[in-house]
């Protein structure tokens, strides 16, 4: 494995002496580098202030398992097929399975950004009441419902399960496992 030297790298793989094997631990840590700096607690903070919470590291952390999950759960359900073109099905395979997922993911985490910010919003403002009267503030309203929280995160899991769910059907048709009818 070659990290550092992109010329030495380049010059194997146009000889042919990188092996699948290779590539596939070359195209992870590309994934998984992809993954990890846009994540809240690395790549999203970086760039401007952000509010993070424990439910930002579920969520963060669920994106990086399913990122890595999925590619390692395809390569072994490719290794059991005919063992042939991982990258290229991955690759492939990931433009319409990402398009039919984007609306599904839009939906539930849009479904789970209103049903957080109605918990936090509402109990907020009933702890406010009873500690200080009706003088709510808008901004601290703002600060809460800004913030990650569990719907976001539960919805988030069950889109993610339901994409490896089409990976998985998806690569045992590519490997020959499943005959498409």
């Amino acid at each position: 494995m070659i990290f550092f030297s992109e010329k030495k790298l380049a010059r194997k793989l146009h000889e042919g002496h990188v092996t699948e094997k290779e590539q596939m631990i070359y195209l992870s840590l590309y994934v998984m580098t992809c993954a990890f700096f846009s994540t809240n607690f690395i790549g999203y903070s970086l760039y401007q202030d952000a509010i993070i919470n424990i439910y930002s590291y579920l969520f963060d952390s669920v994106t990086i398992l399913v990122t890595f999950g999925t590619l390692f759960y395809c390569s072994l359900l490719n290794r059991s097929g005919d063992n042939r073109d991982i990258i290229a099905r991955y690759i492939a395979l990931s433009v319409p399975l990402n398009i039919k997922f984007m609306p599904l993911l839009f939906i539930m985490l849009s479904a789970g950004v209103f049903l957080d910010t109605l918990s936090a919003t509402t109990s907020h403002i009933s702890d406010a009441y009873s500690e200080q009267g009706p003088n709510e503030s808008t901004d601290e309203i703002q600060e809460i419902t800004e913030q990650d929280g569990p719907y976001v995160v539960l919805l988030y899991l069950m889109c993610a399960l339901f994409l490896m769910w089409r990976y998985k059907c998806a690569f045992n048709i590519a490997s020959g496992k499943v005959e498409l009818k």
